[in-house]
């Protein structure tokens, strides 16, 4: 919600022409990025997405259709901070996200609640940021909540990551001894998805993958032979 969006490397652009001419190639190409046409940025979103192995677990055709997707999804978010706002708050992927955080909260007779994704924050963080926004989300942090919080939270380079709490040594334990089990092979590569479990830096979007195949591996060592 506070992140950039297309319109904030034109922002970025004004910002470093008034105050950091050192900074003024770099955003100047971010600018062009992201106001080029909408086949130009959907060709640079997947050639980034080959470079960086994305969804390198799914069997080929389902990964071409998958990045295709993505750079759709990319390409067409609109020019203004505010429409794009506004629009990342109602994708499908966030809505399925709150709605199965619901539902798990629910059946322990709790409540979920997203402060920055309730409808009169998001509206005003729209009307507030306007066409072009912020310059980025330490920009957006200052402009919000500079009288509330300090500099080093407001305009911090660092963010927490927790792969490593389900990603530890026993994942890469029973990784090298899965067997394919709890997943189709027909959507995933099983060779692929066993190296990304192994690797340094786990993607968290292969998680729901690990749950299934430890959940089906477990439940095929208890039933009866």
């Amino acid at each position: 919600m506070l992140g950039a969006h297309r319109a904030s490397s034109a922002r970025a652009f004004l910002v470093a022409l008034r105050r950091s001419h050192s900074d003024l190639l770099p955003a100047a190409r971010q600018l062009a990025k992201d106001a080029a046409p909408a086949r130009a940025r959907a060709s640079s979103t997947r050639r980034k997405m080959a470079a960086t192995g994305f969804l390198s677990w799914l069997q080929p055709p389902l990964r071409e259709q998958a990045s295709a997707d993505v750079a759709h999804l990319t390409t067409a978010e609109q020019w203004s901070w505010a429409d794009a706002v506004r629009a990342h708050a109602a994708t499908p992927g966030l809505l399925l996200g709150l709605a199965n955080r619901d539902w798990l909260a629910s059946s322990f007779g709790a409540r979920f609640a997203h402060p920055f994704l309730r409808p009169a924050f998001v509206n005003a963080v729209a009307r507030q940021g306007g066409l072009l926004g912020y310059a980025g989300r330490t920009d957006a942090m200052r402009h919000i909540f500079g009288d509330v919080l300090p500099e080093a939270v407001l305009a911090r380079q660092t963010k927490a990551t927790f792969n490593t709490a389900f990603h530890g040594q026993a994942t890469r334990s029973f990784a090298r001894g899965w067997d394919g089990t709890g997943v189709d092979p027909h959507l995933v590569d099983v060779e692929s998805l066993r190296s990304c479990w192994l690797a340094p830096r786990v993607h968290p979007g292969t998680t729901p993958l690990l749950q299934a195949a430890w959940l089906a591996s477990e439940a095929q060592s208890t039933c009866p032979r």
